[in-house]
């Protein structure tokens, strides 16, 4: 029989929808797994969904896995992504053991509405340093292809480093082969787990001055993300645009510029010479620095394209009544050519935020799943599963976007 929705109501019919749609995805194994909400969770659950949709991020935790056995929270996402990837079955997994660590070791609290955006960054933060705490030097070279570049810097070090009994001992811990130098080899293993994780994306920032158009010294900066802000009053901007807008000059106010400062101290101690005859100023006479401020520009730029580009749409504006979200759709490409040339990413998976307000509502994934050459999408919502088209994903107004390099 038809159903009339006019008679039930809208609200009504969504609830229906909903429970048939749980009803169906629970019984349908062709559809990827879910994930049990354990309280506001939809949040992690969505993170989690959309990594598990990352080939080289799962390889990354393979890595971790094969270094040490002490990798924990690795080995607890590595099982549970590696569920979520097989055959649906009738009960959604839980993410509980995950939740656990990720909660002791961080501000994030159960139960408690949390952002994806900083759940995606603990999570990261925290498999990156126990990694790095775990690291066994032969595992590292023989697991992990892209510790390749380290394996002649390795043995470089140790051959340095090390004491000569334990220089051929490939499962030495770095930090007992290393054992002349703790803090180096905390550092250095610290960029090597950096260096592992496929999210690394490193950007350049250089500021100029204005006026002597001086510059200082290029800051790298390492993410696992790049945020980019949506802006107040957009209704309509282009991921592409976006990118564009972070790589343009940003205005610095006040700023020391180091070279205007040292043309002035010159200038002083050239007048003061001339006061007093041409006699340099001595002992307690000398000048005091001279510090000029001046406006500098600062520009961004990439310089390391990771294996897997997350962008994260900061939606969040600030106008009397205090933050806000905006509602602005975002125009995004399946595939995403870098303008310099150095990379082409393809979309892997969507997370969007439903509600109106920033702190309220509901995080889901858009999935993209390859099964016998024919890539298909698909929307999760906790343990709800739905096959979803493209006019779906791509005007899902997203949070955060998954990208692989090809």
């Amino acid at each position: 029989a038809r159903i009339d929705w006019s008679l039930i109501g809208t609200a009504a019919a969504a609830a229906f929808a909903a429970a048939l749609a749980m009803r169906l995805s629970a019984h349908d194994p062709s559809l990827p797994q879910g994930l049990a909400n354990l309280g506001n969770s939809c949040y992690s659950n969505a993170v989690l969904q959309a990594l598990a949709s990352c080939p080289a991020f799962l390889e990354y935790l393979r890595t971790a896995t094969t270094v040490s056995s002490r990798c924990t929270l690795a080995a607890m996402c590595r099982k549970l992504l590696a569920g979520l990837n097989a055959a649906r079955s009738s009960e959604s997994l839980s993410p509980q053991d995950v939740f656990d660590i990720v909660f002791s070791s961080s501000e994030m609290r159960p139960g408690m509405q949390e952002d994806a955006h900083e759940f995606f960054e603990a999570l990261l933060r925290l498999l990156s340093s126990e990694l790095s705490s775990n690291m066994v030097i032969g595992q590292v070279l023989d697991a992990a292809s892209p510790a390749g570049d380290y394996r002649r810097l390795l043995h470089q070090a140790a051959r340095l480093a090390a004491p000569v009994e334990q220089r051929q001992q490939p499962d030495t811990p770095l930090g007992q082969l290393f054992s002349r130098n703790q803090s180096a080899i905390a550092g250095f293993s610290g960029d090597m787990a950096a260096r592992l994780n496929p999210f690394r994306t490193v950007l350049a920032q250089t500021r100029v001055c204005t006026v002597c158009k001086g510059s200082k010294p290029t800051r790298l900066s390492t993410h696992t993300n790049l945020v980019l802000n949506v802006g107040a009053g957009a209704s309509v901007v282009s991921l592409m645009g976006l990118i564009r807008l972070m790589s343009l000059p940003e205005p610095l106010d006040d700023v020391i510029c180091e070279h205007c400062s040292a043309a002035a101290q010159r200038a002083a101690l050239f007048r003061a010479n001339l006061s007093k005859g041409g006699v340099p100023p001595q002992g307690d006479t000398l000048l005091s620095p001279v510090l000029v401020r001046r406006q500098f520009v600062q520009v961004s730029k990439l310089v390391t394209a990771p294996q897997v580009l997350c962008i994260y749409i900061n939606r969040i504006v600030y106008g009397p009544h205090g933050p806000a979200k905006s509602n602005a759709a975002v125009n995004f490409p399946p595939v995403l050519p870098l303008e310099d040339g150095s990379a082409v990413y393809t979309l892997k998976a969507v997370i969007a935020h439903l509600g109106a307000k920033h702190s309220q509502g509901h995080y889901i994934t858009f999935r993209r799943i390859v099964r016998d050459r024919n890539p298909a999408w698909y929307r999760i919502s906790d343990d709800v599963v739905t096959i979803a088209g493209e006019n779906e994903v791509f005007f899902s107004n997203p949070s955060m976007l998954f990208y692989e390099k090809n």
